[in-house]
């Protein structure tokens, strides 16, 4: 419009300079609307990459902060980098790195490189644990430990124990911790596929009929080394044998106790227990018949 006015004035000097003048704000309207194009680019990529957006973010005010930072230069990937910088305010190394690449003479495509390698690396874990539901993951751990304590014996006491730790660890995890949920929903499955129908098949293998049998066995065989080595031996100590024979009643007794209440994993394990002890009751014996052997070989 001021060129269309002055086109007829005689001072061609005023109109020349109105000229560039206008050029000028011409120009940098055209570079302010470039700027805005650029921050709004970058914003989006910014929320594409990590999956969060600002809505208070105004890019006027943003390009005000570009300008009060000092006059804008040819390249706006600094001046964005400085504005990202002030509303983000980036916490790990390779983001300040990035921003720092930007913003200044340093070469950015290798920084460009590890940005695009970590955002690649995170959508991977993204895609791997955005879909670990926290209700589900307590809801499957109380399962597993449910199912764990139905169960007797060490392994089944220390898959309790284990659950019971994994659960304190998701209670003391953030929402927001999505990677420890995943690793103890997968730990969780393992248990409940793999391990839990083992400790199943090994209870049903070893009914109560097998852990009545051991327990008879234990006093069948508990009377045989009596009879053997006690009343058919009068010339060994019996003192100590006799104390570990002993121990193999009070095992056999709670063995017993423990078959009569339904828990035949524990009976099984007991009535094993005796008779190991009589295993080394009857080593006893025989190391005490070498050596009674020997004495009377040598008179």
């Amino acid at each position: 419009m001021a060129r269309k006015r002055l086109s007829d004035a005689p001072e061609a000097a005023l109109v020349e300079g109105v000229d560039r003048l206008c050029e000028r704000v011409v120009e940098a309207d055209r570079r302010a609307r470039e700027a805005e194009e650029r921050c709004r680019e970058l914003e989006r990529a910014i929320a594409d990459a990590t999956g969060e957006t600002d809505p208070e973010v105004d890019p006027e005010q943003a390009l005000a902060d570009i300008a009060d930072g000092g006059t804008p230069t040819d390249d706006g990937a600094a001046d964005a980098a400085t504005a990202v910088r002030r509303r983000r305010r980036p916490q790990s190394e390779l983001a300040r790195t990035l921003l720092d690449a930007f913003a200044g003479d340093d070469d950015p495509e290798p920084v460009l490189e590890r940005a695009v390698e970590a955002i690649d690396e995170a959508e991977t874990v993204r895609g791997l644990v955005g879909s670990v539901d926290p209700d589900a993951v307590d809801e499957l751990a109380a399962g597993v430990e449910t199912a764990a304590s139905a169960h007797d014996g060490q392994v089944a006491s220390k898959l309790t124990d284990r659950v019971a730790e994994l659960r304190r660890l998701l209670d003391g995890a953030p929402e927001t911790n999505q990677v420890t949920q995943y690793a103890v929903q997968n730990e969780l499955r393992f248990y409940d596929r793999h391990l839990l129908p083992a400790l199943s098949s090994a209870s049903a293998s070893a009914g109560t009929g097998d852990a009545a049998e051991r327990v008879e066995s234990l006093v069948e065989r508990r009377q045989s080394v009596s009879d053997r080595w006690i009343s058919g031996t009068s010339d060994y100590n019996h003192s100590i044998p006799l104390h570990f024979l002993s121990l193999v009643d009070s095992l056999h007794q709670e063995a017993e106790t423990a078959l009569n209440t339904g828990e035949s994993v524990r009976a099984r394990e007991i009535a094993d227990a005796g008779a190991t002890v009589l295993d080394y009751v009857e080593q006893l014996y025989e190391q005490n018949e070498y050596s009674v052997m020997l004495r009377r070989l040598r008179g």
